[in-house]
Parts: structure tokens; sequence; C-alpha cells
């Protein structure tokens, strides 16, 4: 029934695509930064995903989920003195005034699911997760407003043992999926490697 009323809108020419000629008519467009993906893309994703999210399960990494949305706070983004927040997350005033944002990365939501949760987990906390991601980018940045991300996050491990496994996993990962192991290079960034240089 939807694609019914759908088509005859197109049939109508009420939906063009491009500049609108009246006030009346609905432009059938996408925001910058945005973008449709097709059936075949999807089926391909969800296959690249399925190889990997269960070769990271087998080393212990479990699946877990937090909200798209999350209290402005919680993403560790400072409270704007205005009503319009201004940054790179997508940020709105709910129905009782509070900030709330759509998570920009994965990490941030965890962060808050383990300082709420802390007296009932166990550590240490392997988990991963996929799901989509959102950041308020200028128009200009030619990056994407909205992107999957696969995380996996070792949390109450002090060994950086887990540091090197996350690695070895990580490149075993993308092994698993077609990448040769001889093409993969992991960088680390870790500012107490730089705090050691400069004391």
């Amino acid at each position: 029934e939807v694609a019914d009323i759908i088509l005859k809108i197109c049939q109508a020419g009420a939906i063009n695509s491009g500049a609108a000629s009246s006030s009346q008519e609905i432009i059938a467009r996408l925001p910058d930064g945005s973008r449709d993906i097709s059936s075949q893309d999807m089926s391909e994703r969800q296959r690249t995903i399925d190889r990997l999210t269960d070769f990271i399960n087998l080393h212990g990494y479990m699946p877990m989920e937090t909200p798209v949305v999350e209290f402005l706070d919680s993403l560790g983004m400072y409270l704007p003195d205005i009503d319009a927040h201004m940054g790179q997350v997508f940020a709105v005033r709910d129905a009782d005034q509070e900030w709330i944002g759509l998570r920009y990365d994965m990490t941030t939501s965890l962060v808050r699911h383990v300082i709420q949760n802390c007296d009932t987990l166990s550590f240490p906390v392997k988990r991963q997760t996929v799901g989509a991601v959102f950041r308020n980018e200028g128009q200009s940045s030619g990056k994407l407003r909205q992107f999957q991300q696969l995380d996996v996050d070792y949390v109450g491990a002090i060994s950086p043992v887990a540091e090197a496994e996350i690695c070895l996993m990580l490149r075993d990962a993308l092994a698993c999926v077609g990448l040769p192991s001889n093409s993969i290079c992991i960088y680390l960034n870790d500012r107490r490697i730089l705090d050691i240089f400069l004391d």
C-alpha cells in the first residue's frame, strides 16, 4: 500500500530530483555526507561483518549493544549555554530539556555503561559491538555523517598483553576477510610513550 502511494505521487510529479519549482513540491535529495546503500552492497557488508564478529567472538569478545542516543555529557561533550548545540555531535534538547545526542563513536557509550554497571560487571570486560555512528561534519569536509563502526574493547586489564592481544586479533581478523597478512600494518598511538621521551 505504501509503495502504491509513493508510485502515485511520483507519477503525479509531486517528487522531483533537483530544485523545486513551487513550494508544494517535495525534493528527493540527500544531505551532504549521507548515502543510500544498495541491497547488493548491504549483503556484502553484512557478510564481512558476520565473518569479523564470528572471528572476534572466538577470542572471547562478547557482543553488547548500547543506545544510539546518549545524554550529551555521557558523550564527553561540554554542555552548551545556547539552545542550538554546535559541534561534531548531532544534539537536541528532549522533552525534559535535557541535552541528548547521537553517538559519534562506540567507546563513549561503553564508558558510560561500565561506570553505571561496575558493581555487577565481571572484569576484565571483553566486548565487541557493531553499529552506526554519526558525525556532524561540515558540508565541505567530504566525510560521511553516518557510517558503520566495529568496536572491540578490553576493559579492566592493566597488562600490555591485552593491547598486544587486540593488535594480533585485529591483524588476524582482517586476514580472515581477505587481506594478506603481510600487507597489514598496525600503528600504535599511546601518549605514555610520548611522556617517556619528554621526561
